[in-house]
């Protein structure tokens, strides 16, 4: 599966790569959210990622407003985002539960706990997620 692993942290970034790419997964970095929107744009269909990991505090745009904007664009909007911070604390709940998270998680993350959310994650994709396809020949609603 390819991931997008957003975080500016280093040492949090490397954590996350090395348990994911350990499970087989390909890790795509950026180190800011235009980063990510800039890697995004370039992907084609085929080779997006299949989840988004980033990080709540980043320097020029936070998880929350980068969500939404992931969220409200088609070509990107099925894929899941996971948030992860150590500052949880510090955003509001109903900001939270309103970005389109599909998993928030604490840093530093869980060796043991990391791959089997994010295959979950995958999996609830896969399984609940209308294609990009049905969406664009109006059978189905976009995604929240």
């Amino acid at each position: 599966m390819i991931i997008l692993l957003i975080d500016d942290e280093e040492s949090d970034c490397k954590l996350a790569s090395r348990i994911l790419t350990h499970e087989g997964h390909s890790i795509l970095e950026a180190r800011s959210a235009e980063e990510a929107l800039v890697l995004l744009g370039r992907t084609q269909s085929g080779s997006r990622p299949q989840v988004i990991l980033t990080d709540l505090v980043l320097p020029d745009m936070d998880g929350l407003a980068l969500t939404r904007r992931l969220k409200a664009d088609p070509a990107t909007a099925s894929i899941p985002v996971a948030a992860m911070s150590s500052h949880l604390a510090t955003f509001p709940p109903d900001d939270l539960d309103g970005a389109g998270f599909s998993l928030i998680l604490t840093k530093p993350v869980s060796g043991r706990t990391l791959p089997r959310q994010i295959a979950a994650l995958d999996t609830l994709d896969t399984l609940d997620a209308p294609k990009e396809s049905e969406r664009a020949e109006g059978k189905t609603p976009p995604a929240p």
